[in-house]
């Protein structure tokens, strides 16, 4: 409960929203993803979903694929995404996320990286161009996302966060590399000779 709680304080703090996976819909697939917002329009978006049968506060019932949530991300930023799983610690929950871009290609996959508890995932990715991208939560070992195991059965049974930041590449990035390029033009012309 403590877990739910720090995360709507935090929302409310910032420039932030929240999301909830609509468990009436099946969004196990990439055509099938979730569209939960414009990621420029907020500073951060919160997903809060679960997998397969949950009775720690109330008892619902998911299916045990992946699932899949869409947005739209600004170019020249770098978009941070981390799963956190509130009872990882305790029940073992180890889940695996993935990130498409808009022609279903997998761009990026983690499992473990985060630090804080040890099996939940993280990744920071540079997104290029303004496009539709799709992040897809799973369980361990189902690396292809496809709600099959690629050496047994997968991780299931939990309830999740994923906290989705976009962090612009600052202006003065920009200007410098600018005027960096800017210098190299103005050389003197004996150095241009080689002289």
């Amino acid at each position: 409960m403590k877990f739910y709680l720090m995360f709507f304080l935090l929302i409310a703090a910032t420039n932030s929203y929240a999301v909830y996976e609509n468990f009436a819909v099946d969004n196990a697939s990439n055509e099938n993803a979730q569209y939960i917002g414009d990621l420029f329009d907020a500073s951060d978006i919160h997903i809060f979903g679960g997998r397969g049968t949950i009775s720690e506060f109330f008892e619902f019932s998911d299916n045990d694929d992946a699932d899949y949530y869409s947005f739209i991300a600004d170019e020249n930023s770098t978009i941070n995404i981390t799963v956190l799983t509130p009872f990882g610690p305790d029940n073992i929950n180890d889940p695996v996320i993935g990130l498409f871009n808009s022609q279903g290609e997998l761009l990026v996959t983690d499992d473990d990286s985060h630090s804080a508890f040890g099996l939940d995932s993280f990744i920071s990715y540079s997104i290029l161009e303004t496009d539709l991208y799709t992040i897809a939560v799973s369980g361990y070992d189902d690396y292809n996302f496809d709600g099959i195991g690629d050496f047994g059965a997968i991780d299931t049974d939990y309830l999740y966060a994923v906290e989705i930041t976009a962090v612009p590449v600052p202006a003065a990035v920009w200007f410098l590399a600018s005027a960096l390029m800017g210098l190299t033009g103005f050389r003197s012309p004996q150095n241009r000779k080689g002289v």
